[in-house]
C-alpha cells in the first residue's frame, strides 16, 4: 500500500469576479463578502481549510479587490495571506497563471472559488482522498445537475473507478432525454505539485485561459484526474438567491416553477 501524502498546507482562493448579476448588491462590495446562512461566504471557506491545517493562503482578488483584501487582513488573523491582482480577467487559467508568476509555490494546494458554499464533510473528504489517493494528479469535486441546468455549459465525464476521461466545454440539452443529469465541475479542486506545470502551459482561447484545458492535456497525457462528486455546492448568482440562501421561509416564494397557491 502506498503510504499517505501530507495533507496540502496551501491554498489558492479565486476572488476576482464581478458578480454582474447580483447588482446592486455587489455595488459596494465583491461577492465573496456576501452571505449564505448568515455568514461571509469566504470567510466560512478559510474557517473550512484553516480547520484542515491551510497555514497560508494566495488569494486572486479583481473586482473591489481592495474591500475584500482589508475584510480578510481582519478576519483571516490565523493564516498567512498574499493577494494578487487579476486587472484584467481572462479565466480561471490565467488567475492561477498570474499567481505562479506572483511567486506562489509549486507545492500541493487546494483551489477554491472564494464565492462558493460547500458542506463541511465534502470538503473534509477532499483533504483524505488529496492524501490518501497517491495516483491523482488532480482531484476535483463534482456535482450533479439536470443537464438544462447544467452551469457554464460544461460536463464531465468520468469512469467507474472516478477517473475524468473529459472536460467538455459544451453540452447540448437537445441532445440528452428529458430529465438526463450529468456531472458538472464544482469549483474545488487539489493539485499535486506537479499539476502547476500543466497550469503554468495553458495556452489561451480566444483570450480566455481556461483550467479546463490544462486538467485535459494532464488526462491525454496519461495522468490520473479523479472526481469527487459532493452532495451540494450552494452559490449567489442572483439577487433573490440571497433571500432563498438565508432567509428559509422565502425559498417556495421565490420558486417560480412552482410558486405556492
Amino acid at each position: 500500500m502506498t503510504d499517505p501524502a501530507p495533507r496540502p498546507r496551501q491554498a489558492l482562493l479565486l476572488a476576482a469576479g464581478e458578480g454582474s448579476r447580483l447588482r446592486p448588491l455587489t455595488d459596494h462590495v465583491p461577492k465573496p463578502m456576501l452571505p449564505i446562512d448568515g455568514e461571509a461566504v469566504v470567510e466560512r471557506l478559510i474557517t473550512q481549510l484553516v480547520r484542515h491545517g491551510i497555514e497560508r493562503m494566495t488569494i486572486v482578488v479583481g473586482y473591489r479587490g481592495d474591500v475584500l483584501r482589508t475584510y480578510l487582513e481582519r478576519i483571516a488573523t490565523s493564516v498567512d495571506l498574499t493577494f494578487v491582482d487579476q486587472a484584467d480577467r481572462r479565466g480561471t487559467g490565467h488567475a492561477l497563471q498570474l499567481a505562479l508568476e506572483a511567486g506562489l509555490e509549486r507545492t500541493d494546494t487546494i483551489v477554491a472559488a472564494s464565492d462558493t458554499w460547500w458542506r463541511d464533510e465534502d470538503v473534509s473528504r477532499l483533504f483524505t482522498s488529496a492524501s490518501r489517493d497517491t495516483d491523482a494528479l488532480v482531484t476535483m469535486s463534482v456535482l450533479r445537475w439536470p443537464v438544462a441546468q447544467l452551469p457554464h455549459s460544461m460536463a464531465v465525464q468520468h469512469d467507474e473507478d472516478d477517473r475524468v476521461q473529459r472536460v467538455l466545454h459544451r453540452i447540448d440539452p437537445g441532445t440528452t432525454s428529458s430529465g438526463a443529469s450529468a456531472l458538472s465541475g464544482s469549483p474545488l479542486y487539489a493539485f499535486r505539485a506537479p499539476f502547476w506545470d500543466y497550469v503554468a502551459q495553458i495556452a489561451p482561447a480566444d483570450g480566455v485561459v481556461q483550467l479546463a484545458d490544462g486538467i485535459q492535456q494532464a488526462i491525454d497525457d496519461g495522468h490520473v484526474v479523479r472526481a469527487l462528486e459532493v452532495h451540494e455546492a450552494r452559490d449567489l448568482t442572483r439577487p433573490e438567491d440571497l433571500l432563498r440562501h438565508n432567509f428559509s421561509y422565502l425559498g417556495e416564494w421565490l420558486d417560480e416553477a412552482n410558486p405556492p397557491r
